[in-house]
């Protein structure tokens, strides 16, 4: 009786682990990494799947992909039948080539898709068969800092955490390289767990990813008291009208505010900042740059929270 799909949500970034079940392993040459390397690039664009990141190993292999629907499943089946087809004929054996089902992780916000990035590229480095990730050439990590000159996957939504407003992509890519070169405890990932019938990686349990990016058009100097900014945006929130906070496809987050003003006013660093917020730093970064990004669509809004902004100097001023 064949087995059901796994159930992948549509539009969530998946980590798919896949190991081999043979001695002496699942991709034996160079013609093996080439073939499931061909095939993983050909079928995700046939069935509209994003890579982010990919590592094929001796043993097994990483992808980081997302599906924009819920062809995940038979992209992984098409993909799965295919090589084991080419190796079965290629080695005259018979039988499972995958020693089990692949293994989809749910990577459900920027922190995850970041540290996972850097797992993947990371593996042949544990492994030790490289010093250097870059040096290993059946992973994403040469796409991720420039050593291809086309990309076959998907590099700027995890480099784009790494620069901010005019910032080329080369300081993105000096960036992630020193983020990779970073002391991780163990193998750098969270623990997963089970929620809504998928497996995603523990929230609580993921330190924050320091990308080493300062939005310096984003602040102000300054050294407004982080109480007064909560404090005068609680008090003035509830006078902006609803046109502005809430319309069709927008919503305005009040803590987003705060954030945005603290960053600008007073001169707290990002990690100060994501401490008194509650949350990880490129979730706060994530979080001005989208509201930055508000403000920049809608003219009313920039003038109110400009206006807040000098009501909360003013206070300081006189405080």
């Amino acid at each position: 009786m064949a087995r059901a799909n796994r159930e992948v949500p549509a539009g969530v970034i998946q980590h798919l682990m896949w190991h081999g079940i043979r001695e002496p392993g699942l991709l034996l040459d160079e013609k093996d990494f080439r073939y499931f390397l061909a095939q993983m690039t050909k079928l995700s664009r046939c069935f509209n799947i994003t890579l982010y990141a990919y590592c094929l190993l001796h043993t097994h292999v990483h992808m980081l992909a997302e599906p924009a629907d819920d062809k995940l499943p038979v992209f992984m089946q098409r993909l799965g039948h295919s090589y084991a087809t080419r190796f079965n004929w290629r080695y005259s054996t018979r039988g499972h080539v995958f020693s089990e089902r692949y293994l989809p992780i749910a990577v459900t916000n920027d922190d995850y898709l970041i540290t996972v990035s850097r797992y993947i590229h990371l593996n042949p480095r544990e492994a030790g068969i490289v010093t250097r990730p870059e040096d290993y050439a059946w992973s994403s990590c040469r796409d991720y800092l420039g050593f291809r000159s086309k990309a076959l996957i998907d590099t700027d939504s995890v480099l784009d955490h790494f620069r901010s407003g005019s910032q080329s992509r080369n300081h993105a890519i000096r960036a992630y390289r020193e983020y990779l070169d970073e002391h991780v405890e163990g193998n750098g990932l969270p623990p997963i767990r089970r929620a809504g019938g998928v497996w995603v990686y523990d929230a609580d349990a993921l330190s924050p990813v320091d990308t080493g990016q300062v939005d310096e058009s984003s602040k102000t100097a300054g050294n407004v008291a982080i109480d007064l900014v909560i404090h005068m945006v609680d008090k003035k929130w509830l006078l902006l009208p609803p046109s502005v906070t809430h319309r069709p496809g927008f919503s305005l987050d009040q803590r987003n505010a705060a954030l945005w003003l603290a960053r600008r006013l007073t001169g707290l660093t990002w990690a100060e900042l994501s401490d008194r917020f509650r949350t990880h730093e490129v979730t706060a970064r994530i979080a001005c740059k989208r509201f930055e990004k508000s403000l920049a669509e809608h003219a009313r809004l920039r003038e109110l929270l400009f206006d807040l902004e000098q009501d909360i100097l003013n206070a300081s001023e006189t405080a």
